[in-house]
């Protein structure tokens, strides 16, 4: 398996009061065929790098879910 970790801030530094840590796993087998779909995702909503939760970017985070969804299944 191959392990991903992020945080969504760093406390101190960005003024926040709460931070979100998460993980995913997925197969070795299966990482190629992942990161191409999310490359095309990101590539289609014309997003260069994961940014913020936007309204006018909702469609782009539905594809995202939809894909961990299927995925994950």
């Amino acid at each position: 398996y191959n392990i991903y970790c992020d945080e969504t801030c760093h406390l101190e530094h960005d003024n926040e009061k709460v931070m979100v840590i998460g993980g995913i796993k997925c197969p070795k087998s299966r990482r190629k065929m992942i990161i191409d779909e999310i490359y095309n995702i990101k590539k289609d909503g014309k997003i260069p790098y994961f940014t913020r939760f936007s309204a006018k970017k909702i469609a782009i985070w539905r594809s995202f879910l939809q894909f961990y969804f299927t995925f994950s299944s």
